[in-house]
């Protein structure tokens, strides 16, 4: 507004014509999306309701069994060695001395039979079959404890099988000193 027409408003203030109005600005075009408070308090409550759905299937046991076939056994193969009169347990790629005896502890929930193998540098052998426990048990055979002794170094893999679940320990035989 330049000073013209603040003075002919001025002016039409002390006179009994009608007033000047100022042009009433056009409304504007629909707003964006993103000013629309809806969407965002649409877009708040989505992500809230996803948050929640995520979690809870987090916290859902996704294995689950079908056909009416049991299911397989949980399995577990504990290995030592004894050294210097103690037992020492052996892991996944740790080591043993060629004619170090490797004794076996063995377990299946529910109880199962199970067969105990190993895969050498030579070739595969079994070394017993039985019917696992819940509870580990070192294995024993009439004659005493159940072991192997590698009598050639490299690697050595031990199978625990049962009808459809199989566990698996590897060792590696070194020379001896």
């Amino acid at each position: 507004m330049n000073d013209d027409e603040v003075d002919a408003l001025i002016a039409g203030l002390h006179t009994k014509r009608p007033l000047p109005t100022l042009p009433v600005p056009a409304a504007p075009a629909v707003a964006p999306w993103y000013r629309r408070r809806w969407v965002g308090g649409l877009a708040l409550a989505a992500g809230l309701l996803l948050s929640v759905v995520g979690v809870q299937q987090l916290r859902e046991d996704r294995v689950t069994a079908r056909g009416d076939g049991p299911l397989a056994p949980t399995l577990s193969l504990d290995l030592s060695v004894a050294r210097s009169g103690e037992t020492v347990r052996l892991g996944d790629g740790m080591s043993v001395a060629v004619g170090e005896a490797i004794y076996f502890r063995v377990s299946a929930v529910p109880d199962a039979p199970v067969v105990l193998s190993v895969e050498t540098p030579t070739g595969r052998e079994a070394i017993t079959s039985l019917t696992a426990g819940a509870e580990a048990e070192v294995l024993q055979s009439e004659q005493g404890y159940v072991g192997y002794v590698p009598d050639a170094p490299g690697p050595h893999t031990f199978r625990l099988v049962a009808e459809g679940a199989e566990l698996s320990v590897a060792v590696t035989a070194r020379p001896k000193k």
